[in-house]
């Protein structure tokens, strides 16, 4: 792996028209600013990749019909991880030392944002913007601030799960849950906080993505004769689950509780209505009662044809604030990006929406307070931003949003780890 300094002064052509950054990372003339993107196109969470593809190009398109400064385009380059941390660091080190992007928006899975940050961004000093991963351990780790993200933490998200069990009666939950950082730092806080409220967690069960059969995991979770089963596992292993859980005679014993990684067009699609019917869950969204976010449905219909989720909004934001922190450093460097993407996001700055406005009030030398389309992006010194989450509840053949949950966002993200 090439060194920090040798990435820096080897700083290849940046995109379309191939236009060179100097040695020194000064801007240019007309220059294309081109940024990374490490995503899962493959593997258990496709879907979220689909996702975020969507929400970055619909973001490009409005940061470059305004522009960059001195008449700049935005570009980014994307590789896929297949859902894996190998391939993810793969995907990472192409865009690092090969492209030399000095910004990275990756991954979907946390396991993978955090080999990624360890082997990757944090040894190069390169700034990484995830909007999907929301491990706790993300929190704690050791990067100096150049790892960041969109998306909420689990210690939130934890939190809410235990709080919908509670408000639904749930005394006693077995919680089966994928084999990684997400899974693990996900149950962690769910149990904490459900135990700490009188529940009882009978089993947490553990299972790794790719299998066949999941029948002895679901076997396990009922060990215990528990109210519900918690589900923390991504959509195509749920998929299976569901349906084996189905056949088993487990769904009409117990009551289902899913995360988020649960709700998802190819669950819905694949699996029969029957199997889901009556299941809960939580979701992360976006405060839906604003102009922001109105607007931003309305352009996301327009071109897609179907409504947005949060993932989407997101990535809009991860690829907004980038442009954001590009705009407003001296220079296109990692360095100088780290110094410029925390404080357009600081509520001492004056509230905008829109690239445009943002780039009015930059160039007018104001500080700006980028509020996003999924919500506050008023970064901490962690990196994380706080969270938003409603419950939803599967009916009628579909997910159907319930309401807010009013949780206590405390310092479980400042003390959870996962391994």
């Amino acid at each position: 792996m090439k060194t920090h300094t040798t990435r820096r002064t080897v700083l290849k052509a940046l995109g379309a028209g191939g236009v060179t950054a100097t040695t020194t990372g000064v801007l240019q003339q007309g220059q294309t600013y081109r940024i990374g993107s490490a995503v899962s196109s493959s593997g258990d969470l496709a879907v979220y990749g689909s996702r975020h593809e969507r929400g970055m190009n619909l973001a490009l398109d409005r940061v470059n019909s305004v522009g960059l400064k001195d008449g700049g385009e935005l570009r980014v380059s994307l590789e896929d991880t297949a859902s894996a941390p190998q391939t993810g660091v793969s995907a990472a080190q192409k865009l690092v030392n090969q492209e030399g992007v000095p910004l990275l928006m990756g991954a979907v899975s946390s396991g993978v944002t955090v080999a990624i940050a360890r082997s990757v961004t944090i040894p190069n000093q390169v700034v990484q913007v995830s909007p999907h991963s929301t491990s706790p351990q993300i929190t704690t780790l050791d990067d100096n601030g150049y790892v960041l993200r969109t998306a909420p933490s689990d210690a939130f998200q934890g939190a809410a799960m235990a709080q919908l069990a509670l408000d639904q009666g749930i005394e006693s939950a077995s919680v089966i849950l994928v084999n990684n950082d997400y899974g693990r730092g996900f149950a962690d806080v769910l149990q904490s906080r459900f135990e700490a409220a009188g529940g009882t967690i009978t089993n947490t069960v553990p299972y790794n993505s790719g299998q066949a059969s999941y029948r002895p995991q679901l076997n396990q979770a009922t060990q215990g004769n528990p109210d519900a089963i918690m589900f923390v596992a991504y959509p195509e292993s749920f998929t299976t689950m569901a349906r084996q859980a189905f056949e088993m005679g487990i769904k009409d014993q117990y009551q289902y509780i899913g995360a988020e990684s649960t709700l998802a067009e190819p669950i819905r699609e694949n699996v029969p209505a029957r199997a889901l019917d009556g299941m809960i869950g939580t979701t992360p969204s976006a405060p839906t009662e604003t102009d922001a976010w109105d607007s931003f449905v309305s352009e996301f219909r327009s071109r897609y044809d179907t409504q947005p989720s949060v993932w989407a909004a997101y990535s809009y934001d991860a690829t907004l604030l980038s442009a954001l922190a590009i705009e407003s450093a001296d220079e296109f460097s990692s360095s100088a990006l780290r110094e410029s993407i925390y404080p357009v996001s600081r509520p001492e700055g004056t509230t905008v929406s829109s690239f445009e406005t943002a780039k009015e009030e930059l160039a007018a030398g104001n500080q700006i307070d980028y509020s996003g389309v999924s919500g506050s992006i008023d970064l901490n010194e962690e990196g994380d931003v706080p969270g938003t989450y409603k419950w939803w509840r599967f009916e009628d053949g579909d997910y159907r949003m319930q309401g807010f949950l009013d949780v206590e966002q405390e310092s479980d993200a400042t003390t959870t780890q996962g391994e």
